[in-house]
């Protein structure tokens, strides 16, 4: 009988179990090979690693996956290494019970007849957190591993595995395994350096504090440059004699000449310390990361043969869509693009894989809209939000990330949650999202609507333990008090905000649509009333965030409009306002709004929407730069920890998409669907894709518009709106 086990009574953070077991197969063929970890795992056949990477998921519903393996008649060995991190981290939730489950077809069953040893080679003298959310940093010296994954390695004075007490309910990964692909990283500089000795220093600190580039020292740096953003584990190589302390770091840039591995309290960087003679390691844990620095701290002539590998870990997807055009800064814009998305997706979707790695409902609403364009990656996107409709609050609030206890909720990306089951049903055309999320989304919105004003008929912003109102990343909409932010004081007495009632007004119309329940419709045609009157200054002809106060803000502002509270009337000069930086500027996380109001409006307002997006994302794509920026900041931005590649930036593919290409679902899975091309004059010709459920909408057009030319499934009614017809001399249209 299959058992979960482990390899020691005693359950230690932060730790590497080893397990064996060696089994004979009668008749060569495929055997079906399952497998369950807490917390992560790689597995391994005669030596050979043939699985890594256990699916994000809560210690009491574990997911299993799959694979077939070809086994040759003869004698084999399985062998696993399970890390459990066992710790309250962002990226995961706590579990007090590691644990391996696995079966090969019968012919082998996790049990008490494996050998299993806890591995003394990771470090546990300091347990140095990379921050708050990735987890943990590795150290491992070498010179106390074992070759366990070898056939002849002798297990005899191991122990036999124990039982571990979990007992969790069982489901298939929902998520493809990630893809590997070994990068050979370029070596792009070499040099000595000087270490001072340094008591109780994580090993990020000790970098930070090595004199590069120095004559004489007491070791040796390189930095090796993996070519483009990546995502992935480091792998290092040398041929070295024992007990060398190798520090690598891992990051985005070099603006400090160096890998800036160690900001306030977070640590980017790992040890390894090596054995006698040739050596491979990898880290078990994965990183973003453009540019890995090594620290060796010997003599040059010691250590030989030194390189880098990176093994590339990506989500297997469809070819993007095409994207073509005449324009470099636009096709590198979305070059750019397309590489964050793709560095942002793995078991779940991140805001950024070097700094956080961690699934938000408001970054990823975003990512969502971005790349349903280009890969159609419905199902995916429909298991993200199960995993968070999987671990509600009690009192039926969202959490801050999923899987995990950790932060504090922020309530308008509860609203973001639901608004998106609904989008995600018209680009997909089936109702997978809605089907794991509606109950999820039903308790959020009543949570979200708990402090009606009787007088206004608006909504205040919920009371709750620890809520964070936090909008976006700009004075009065962080959820501070003018003051900075302070973690341990968040919630407060409900607020009348326009922001969020508008939020609101957002959800509930794409709640009416995916319950098909016109009481939410209803309630948000209320709404958009009630903040027209209360919160619209005729006088000043702009929408307040807050009455009484003198902070404007552009998001406000874009919201207004697109969600028809600000008078028609008034758009035109409130947009010129926008553009002209009268108001707290919108950030990149919101600026689709604006966007969106912008190409609305159209006219004139057409070429400055595609100026704001090169004003906004064309400096991200000078220099070396392979992804989209977290802020216009970059590097410099939360006090030198920007990052440089974010989900949410990945603006520019969906503007090409829906605005040059033209296209936008009208009805679930493009059964009808827009044609509103706006033409920019910089592109040139343009020839683009567009994803939908029933195979690629395809167009082109010449620069003049002279020509349109239109090819789409046969399941899909496209619908030429005036603009296009105005733009084109001919328009040829074909179904297939």
């Amino acid at each position: 009988m299959t058992k979960w086990i482990w390899a020691d009574d005693a359950v230690l953070p932060h730790s590497l179990a080893y397990f064996r077991k060696k089994f004979y197969v009668k008749n060569s063929g495929n055997y079906r090979f399952r497998i369950s970890a807490e917390s992560n795992y790689a597995a391994f056949c005669d030596g050979e690693e043939f699985l890594r990477g256990q699916y994000s998921d809560y210690p009491e519903r574990k997911s299993f996956t799959e694979i077939d393996l070809f086994l040759t008649q003869g004698e084999h060995l399985l062998a696993v290494e399970v890390y459990y991190c066992g710790s309250d981290f962002q990226s995961c939730w706590p579990s007090k019970t590691p644990g391996l489950r696995c079966e090969l077809s019968g012919l082998v069953v996790s049990d008490t007849t494996w050998k299993a040893k806890l591995s003394p080679a990771l470090l546990r003298d300091r347990l140095d957190t990379v921050d708050p959310q990735v987890g943990f940093v590795f150290g491992f010296d070498a010179r106390q591993a074992e070759n366990h994954t070898d056939f002849s390695f002798d297990d005899s004075d191991w122990k036999f595995a124990v039982v571990s007490p979990k007992n969790p309910e069982m489901f298939p990964r929902p998520v493809p395994v990630m893809k590997q692909h070994k990068i050979q990283a370029v070596c792009i500089e070499k040099g000595f350096l000087k270490r001072t000795p340094a008591e109780d220093q994580s090993y990020a600190a000790l970098m930070a504090q090595d004199l590069l580039r120095v004559d004489q020292g007491n070791g040796f740096f390189l930095i090796f440059d993996l070519g483009c953003e990546r995502t992935g584990r480091i792998g290092l190589n040398c041929d070295a004699p024992a007990g060398i302390v190798i520090d690598f770091s891992h990051g985005e840039h070099l603006a400090d000449k160096k890998v800036r591995c160690r900001i306030g309290e977070r640590n980017f960087a790992d040890r390894y310390i090596t054995k006698e003679g040739k050596q491979k390691y990898q880290l078990f844990r994965r990183v973003g990361a453009r540019y890995v620095e090594l620290h060796i701290l010997a003599d040059e002539k010691l250590v030989k043969d030194v390189s880098l590998d990176f093994i590339e870990e990506t989500l297997p997807l469809p070819p993007a869509a095409k994207q073509l055009c005449h324009d470099d800064g636009m096709m590198k814009m979305l070059d750019n693009s397309r590489r964050t998305l793709i560095c942002c997706m793995h078991e779940h979707y991140e805001d950024c894989p070097w700094r956080e790695q961690l699934l938000y409902a408001y970054d990823t609403r975003n990512q969502m809209l971005f790349g349903y364009y280009l890969f159609g990656n419905y199902d995916y996107a429909a298991y993200n939000w199960k995993l968070f409709a999987d671990a509600l609050r009690p009192d039926g609030m969202l959490r801050l990330n999923a899987p995990s206890k950790a932060g504090p909720p922020i309530v308008s990306f509860a609203i973001a949650y639901c608004t998106a089951i609904y989008e995600h049903e018209l680009f997909s055309g089936n109702r997978k999202m809605a089907e794991f999320s509606l109950d999820a989304a039903r308790r959020i919105a009543k949570f979200c609507m708990q402090n009606r004003d009787e007088s206004t008929g608006l909504y205040l912003t919920p009371s709750g333990d620890g809520i964070w109102h936090f909008y976006e990343w700009r004075d009065g909409l962080d959820g501070g008090n003018g003051d900075g932010l302070d973690f341990s004081q968040l919630g407060g007495a409900p607020r009348m905000e326009s922001i969020y009632n508008l939020y609101l007004i957002e959800m509930l119309e794409n709640l009416a649509k995916s319950t098909r329940d016109e009481a939410f419709q209803r309630e948000a045609d209320l709404q958009r009333e009630a903040v027209r009157n209360i919160f619209y200054d005729k006088e000043k002809r702009l929408l307040r965030t807050r009455l009484g106060s003198e902070q404007f803000h552009a998001t406000t502002q874009a919201l207004g409009i697109v969600l028809g509270v600000v008078p028609e009337t008034d758009v035109p000069q409130l947009l010129t306002r926008i553009l002209d930086n009268e108001f707290i500027s919108i950030s990149l996380s919101a600026l689709h709004y604006l966007v969106r109001a912008l190409m609305r409006q159209g006219g004139d307002f057409v070429c400055r929407a595609e100026a704001l997006v090169r004003e906004k994302y064309l400096p991200m794509t000078k220099g070396d730069a392979t992804t989209m920026w977290e802020t216009e900041d970059g590097e410099a931005a939360f006090e030198n920890a920007g990052s440089l590649c974010h989900g949410w930036s990945a603006l520019p593919v969906w503007f090409f998409s829906r605005y040059a290409l033209g296209i936008e679902p009208l009805s679930p899975g493009f059964a009808d669907f827009a044609v509103d091309i706006a033409r920019f004059p910089k592109l040139g010709d343009i020839e683009g894709e567009v994803v939908t459920p029933h195979g690629k909408i395809q167009i082109s057009y010449d620069a003049d518009g002279k020509k349109l030319r239109l090819c789409h499934p046969g399941k899909t009614t496209p619908h030429l709106s005036e603009r296009t017809r105005e733009n084109f001399v001919t328009i040829e249209t074909r179904s297939f």
